[in-house]
């Protein structure tokens, strides 16, 4: 068993910690960051139906790395 604490996704501060984040919240960006942060975890909320996001939602944009 693992016992973390729960911080939202605008926390400052996420280390050893448990993120919650809203899929329709939730960005590339933002994952580097509680990764970079060393979070303990992170739960993405689902909306009850998927289906029923609009197509720019379901899409993953990822930066240029240029």
């Amino acid at each position: 068993m693992i016992n973390v604490e729960a911080r939202s996704l605008d926390a400052k501060v996420v280390t050893r910690r448990c993120v919650l984040a809203r899929l329709r919240d939730f960005t590339v960006e933002k994952y580097r960051e509680i990764v970079s942060q060393s979070a303990s975890g992170l739960l993405i909320l689902l909306p009850q139906d998927l289906a029923a996001l609009p197509k720019e939602e379901k899409e993953v944009k990822l930066p240029n790395d240029d």
